[in-house]
């Protein structure tokens, strides 16, 4: 009997255990299938959303939405860092027959005042006006976490990479791409800003994908997302030994900044500050840490310094092939006139005169016809930098073959937005260290037809190559276009997505410019020194230029080496450049090692690549950049050189732009 309650007892606890266990396991189940079903639920209702304000603003050009929405403080820190900050509760009456799991406050908010705030309900649906991104302030608890928004924005707080969205200027329609194989060239297809697959920075040669966009025209642009960097340099060219001072040999770090803030995610998804110039006098130690590159900082407290803007930017636009002509020679009608004449009508001694043999001869009332930025087109050259600056400056007026609004900024590359491309092109987003390949291609110089938009060259750095045949020229049917294997190498991501004749092509012109008395100044640059304020007395033509703008940036010099014409320029070179003690981000001053009181004949290989490095001087006071087509291993992304700012067959020019 002992024996027989002892059994009894012992399957008792057993079988009350083994209930215990079902039950736990079955609480746990249905906890995890409730979590699952809610996630569901939530994702069904965001889906539905997304979709259907799509359709509502692609056929009004605006949100559906009443009241506004301002108490975010449950959804700080999960927000798209591309948002502004209004938000507005979605009007769901002006969707079409839209049933959600969730947001019932929005019966009692619809009942109220569309202008009154809405402070003390969370079960509602609101969206960035500026991101379009939609956000449940309740939230929906799974993954042992709350989840405000959608997984694509929620995944991508702290990925590294992360980049600010590009900001599309009004005529702008993003455009993607599908890369070149060995027997088929790359393609270019219109998409959606909301298309997922528009863009990627990453690190490697399929997921480096920069953001492209195209005008009404035709003409491309590339979108550099905001970002601070830090340089390290090296004893030789191996990199292999890090050195403590400035060297001829050096890496670019990236990181990406979060919307207009100096914050970045590092590799742990921690959140740190980059450092920024925050006077004229200060000197930018990127040795040591990262500092906001320039070109997206707001310089007007400290006159423009280093080529900073007059806002906080996400990012900018940059064209993606240098400017090029419209149509074919001897064809105008096909391209539209600006309404600004050419301001110098000269010649050169020799054979070439700086008459536009493209659209024909210039004269005093020739109005300047706009140029497209696309490839395989006639690189736009015979044009002055002063009237470049013009024709940039003009790119969004009224009539304009873009159709870019006037709302939108577009001017003349400056030097800092040069380095801001190819310090991106040199870090692990870009070719990461190495040298974008030459566009070597001229054509049929009987119509100064000297350089071709996007073609590459079969290495590095390499001879010129004449191809008289113009008409393949300008089809993209020849050997390197800018959509083949061989061709994408010549842009600035190693693939057809990146920024192209940024080594060789033609001598690009930017707006910056060193301060003396040379009177030509007022002559072939007079639209920037007009920009920057420059006063001239009339009996000695005296040019003072009083500060850098946000379109033209001074450079200092030595000021007591003005007037002069006799020294050797190499030598006025090096002076003016030891005084360039500050400026940073323009690829010029951080890249280059001074050779002063060394051997004079290296001076010209002193930058990073061995590329040219010619400062401004007296006679020759403004800078061009990457080189042109015969310049062979002396051209690149690093290369400056200085010229007199004359319309040359060998000069051209890119412009920027600023939604």
């Amino acid at each position: 009997m002992k024996n027989e309650r002892a059994v009894t007892l012992i399957t008792l606890v057993v079988t009350v255990v083994i209930l215990i266990i079902l039950t736990f396991t079955i609480t746990v189940n249905m906890d995890q299938y409730g979590n699952q079903r809610k996630k569901s639920d939530f994702e069904v209702d965001l889906q539905k959303l997304k979709e259907q304000v799509s359709q509502y603003y692609a056929a009004n050009n605006k949100l559906p939405i009443i009241n506004p929405y301002t108490n975010i403080s449950t959804i700080k820190g999960f927000t798209n860092i591309n948002d502004n900050d209004k938000y507005y509760v979605i009007d769901l009456n002006q969707l079409k027959n839209v049933t959600l799991n969730y947001g019932a406050d929005y019966s009692i908010i619809r009942k109220k005042n569309v202008t009154e705030e809405i402070t003390n309900l969370f079960d509602v649906y609101i969206i960035n006006e500026q991101s379009h991104t939609i956000y449940y302030p309740k939230g929906v608890m799974y993954n042992g976490e709350y989840h405000y928004t959608s997984n694509d924005v929620y995944n991508n707080i702290k990925v590294e990479g992360y980049v600010n969205k590009p900001k599309l200027a009004e005529g702008m329609t993003p455009v993607k791409f599908t890369l070149p194989t060995a027997t088929s060239a790359g393609t270019v297809n219109e998409t959606t800003e909301n298309d997922q697959n528009w863009y990627q920075y990453g690190t490697t040669y399929e997921t480096r994908r920069w953001a492209n966009a195209k005008t009404a025209d035709g003409s491309m642009w590339v979108w550099i997302p905001r970002y601070a960097y830090k340089i390290t340099y090296y004893t030789d060219s191996t990199k292999t030994v890090k050195s403590q001072t400035k060297t001829q040999y050096g890496s670019v770090d990236i990181v990406f900044l979060i919307g207009t803030t100096d914050k970045y995610y590092d590799e742990n998804g921690a959140t740190k500050t980059a450092k920024r110039v925050k006077s004229k006098d200060e000197v930018a130690d990127t040795m040591a840490d990262y500092y906001v590159h320039p070109v997206f900082t707001n310089e007007s407290s400290i006159g423009y310094a280093n080529g900073g803007w007059d806002e906080e930017l996400t990012g900018i636009w940059v064209a993606k092939f240098e400017a090029g002509y419209v149509g074919k020679v001897n064809q105008p009608n096909t391209a539209i006139d600006s309404k600004y004449n050419y301001t110098i009508i000269e010649g050169n001694t020799g054979s070439q005169t700086n008459a536009n043999y493209y659209y024909g001869t210039k004269t005093a009332s020739t109005k300047m016809k706009y140029p497209t930025f696309q490839a395989n087109r006639a690189s736009y050259n015979n044009i002055s930098v002063g009237d470049a600056f013009t024709l940039c400056r003009a790119l969004t007026n009224s009539g304009n073959p873009y159709n870019l609004s006037s709302k939108v900024d577009s001017h003349l590359m400056k030097n800092s937005e040069w380095g801001a491309v190819i310090y991106l092109s040199y870090s692990k987003y870009g070719i990461e260290g190495k040298e974008i390949y030459i566009n070597n291609i001229t054509a049929n110089n009987t119509n100064t037809i000297y350089a071709i938009t996007g073609y590459g060259a079969t290495n590095t750095n390499t001879a010129s190559v004449t191809n008289t045949n113009l008409d393949g020229l300008l089809a993209g049917t020849e050997q390197g276009n800018w959509q083949s294997i061989q061709g994408q190498k010549a842009s600035t991501t190693g693939n057809i997505t990146g920024i192209y004749d940024m080594n060789g092509g033609l001598w690009e012109s930017v707006a910056g410019i060193i301060d003396n008395v040379n009177t030509n100044l007022a002559t072939y640059a007079k639209s920037l020194i007009d920009d920057t304020k420059t006063t001239i007395t009339t009996s000695q033509q005296t040019i003072t230029i009083e500060k850098s703008t946000k379109y033209v940036t001074v450079y200092p010099h030595d000021t007591s080496q003005d007037g002069n014409t006799s020294s050797n320029d190499d030598m006025l070179s090096q002076n003016n450049f030891k005084n360039n003690k500050n400026i940073f981000g323009d690829a010029i001053r951080e890249t280059t090692i001074n050779k002063a009181g060394t051997n004079e004949s290296d001076w010209g290989k002193s930058a990073w690549n061995n590329n040219y490095s010619y400062f401004p001087t007296y006679s020759k006071f403004v800078f061009y950049r990457g080189g042109r087509w015969a310049d062979t291993a002396f051209a690149g992304g690093f290369t400056f050189n200085r010229g007199d700012g004359i319309s040359d067959h060998s000069n051209g020019f890119r412009a920027v732009v600023v939604p």
